[in-house]
């Protein structure tokens, strides 16, 4: 290796930074979009605290990253009803509701 040069980060090293970089563009996502429906790639990129670059790295275009938003969005409401299966349908119910709105109400905070 030629002097002045660092060594290559680890592929592991680099696969994990690589998954920290979609859950956070799929974060920043979900709270920009939460403000604003209509908000750019750079937008969300900012937000990440990454580069629009990035944001192509891991999403082709801007529907593949709502697309992701959505995705982790059912899977949250997807474990809230599974966890209710097992109860009372009434208790199911106000549960659902109850866990639904806050995590509605999380979304709009952020």
């Amino acid at each position: 290796m030629p002097p002045g040069v660092p060594p290559a980060a680890p592929a592991r090293a680099r696969r994990a930074d690589a998954a920290t970089n979609r859950v956070a563009l799929v974060r920043a996502a979900q709270t920009v979009l939460a403000r604003d429906p209509h908000a750019s790639i750079d937008t969300i990129a900012r937000e990440a605290g990454l580069s629009r670059r990035a944001v192509y790295g891991h999403f082709p275009d801007r529907d593949s990253l709502v697309r992701a938003v959505i995705a982790v969005a059912a899977e949250r409401f997807n474990a809230i009803a599974t966890s209710t299966l097992d109860i009372d349908p009434a208790i199911a119910l106000a549960t659902l509701a109850a866990r639904l709105w806050a995590e509605a109400a999380q979304v709009q905070a952020s």
